[in-house]
């Protein structure tokens, strides 16, 4: 997977996922079949400020990419059913796990509104 992500975002981005983008790569399994990856810190293992956004902009960046991706059959939200998400930059990030669910709520309520209740 890591190899596939790698690719992508050499193809897409030049070698870099800038944090607030995203890429879908396929999986290579049946289920799950695509992957959205967005990076929270810009080197692995950063510790993130207690006042970061990083995991707002990055799961803003997963939603977009579901409601507005394209793949080359058809749109990301026609072939993903499920988002799945870690407590973004809550690992080696140190970000609270509060405040990250917070952010990604956030990121919820500004690309999808009321379309979309969660």
């Amino acid at each position: 997977m890591e190899q596939r992500v790698r690719s992508a975002v050499l193809a897409f981005h030049g070698g870099e996922l800038p944090i607030g983008e995203a890429v879908v790569v396929p999986t290579g399994e049946a289920e799950p079949a695509w992957l959205i990856s967005a990076p929270t810190m810009r080197e692995p293992g950063e510790l993130l400020p207690a006042d970061t956004v990083h995991p707002y902009l990055a799961a803003r960046a997963v939603f977009l990419q579901w409601r507005d991706g394209q793949l080359d059959d058809g749109p990301v939200r026609e072939h993903v059913g499920t988002i799945a998400m870690p407590g973004l930059g809550t690992g080696v990030g140190g970000v609270a796990p509060a405040t990250c669910a917070r952010q990604v709520a956030a990121a919820w309520d500004e690309v999808f509104g009321n379309r979309y209740p969660r």
